[in-house]
């Protein structure tokens, strides 16, 4: 009785925020950002989403130094959502050999030159493996990765930029449902 009192006030709160009741949680997330929060569609192709999943690498989880004075805490907790704030590619708009400018969203095939340092900045995928190595690299990445080696003083040459889109949908979705859990009882 308690189960289905607890599944029967779910359907009821998704129902209520604009979504349906679904099989599974991710299922019905997913459910509810498409009807109440998806605004833009975002056309995709098989082609498109396996060069563009190349330039998407994991955090990076390291320790650097076994002894802390002085730091900082961070709540890594919301780290995901607040990363589903900020500005996203949608749609591809042109294909190019250029850098675009800094408030553009990019993922480019490029060459790179990552000079010795103590914490190399740009990730590498080796049979299955990440690495972060120095010397010369290649593939796909992000804007936000080319702009981070170039501001650290590494060489970028791009081959081909993919620009895109700005997409914000998820911004509204994350808000609405943190500002929702924070004010729950």
């Amino acid at each position: 009785r308690i189960l289905y009192e607890a599944i029967k006030n779910l359907a009821k709160e998704v129902k209520n925020l604009g979504g349906d009741f679904k099989p599974t949680l991710a299922s019905m997330s997913m459910a509810l950002f498409k009807c109440r929060f998806l605004k833009t569609e975002i056309k995709t192709q098989n082609l498109m989403n396996r060069v563009t999943r190349q330039s998407y690498f994991a955090s990076r989880v390291e320790v650097f130094e076994k002894k802390c004075e002085g730091g900082k805490y961070f709540d890594i907790n919301s780290s995901f959502p607040w990363s589903m704030t900020q500005p996203l590619p949608a749609n591809l708009y042109s294909v190019t050999e250029k850098q675009p400018a800094k408030d553009k969203l990019y993922i480019a095939e490029c060459e790179m030159d990552i000079k010795d340092c103590y914490l190399p900045p740009i990730p590498f995928r080796l049979k299955g493996r990440i690495f972060f190595p120095t010397g010369k690299i290649q593939g796909w990445y992000t804007g936000v990765d080319i702009e981070l080696a170039q501001s650290l003083g590494h060489e970028v040459k791009i081959r081909k930029c993919l620009n895109f889109d700005v997409f914000y949908d998820l911004k509204d979705y994350v808000s609405t449902l943190y500002e929702l859990k924070a004010n729950s009882d």
